[in-house]
């Protein structure tokens, strides 16, 4: 039992690396991206999420991209394109 709850030095390491970089810079730059853009702007890159997943899974876990993946990716790129730009032009024409 008590080698189970025996906490390595590394694990700290993890636990500063995961706290420190990957929770307050991502947020930090979250907010800088919503003050210079706006909410509902930034709000649309959430869904570039599971694209970066498929390529960081293809390059580290080896996974193999499959025509689904790369169909899903260019139906969210447009999804995307569309709520940016095509809602610009729209108020343009009135």
């Amino acid at each position: 039992m008590q080698k189970e709850l025996e906490v390595l030095k590394h694990n700290y390491l993890i636990f500063l690396y995961v706290s420190i970089f990957a929770s307050i810079t991502s947020y930090y730059l979250w907010h800088y991206g919503i003050h210079k853009i706006g909410a509902s702007k930034t709000a649309q890159f959430t869904h570039l999420m599971p694209i970066f997943g498929i390529i960081l899974a293809s390059i580290f876990l080896k996974e193999t991209l499959e025509i689904y993946h790369l169909l899903g990716g260019v139906l969210i790129a447009f999804g995307i394109y569309l709520s940016l730009f095509y809602k610009r032009d729209l108020e343009r024409n009135k």
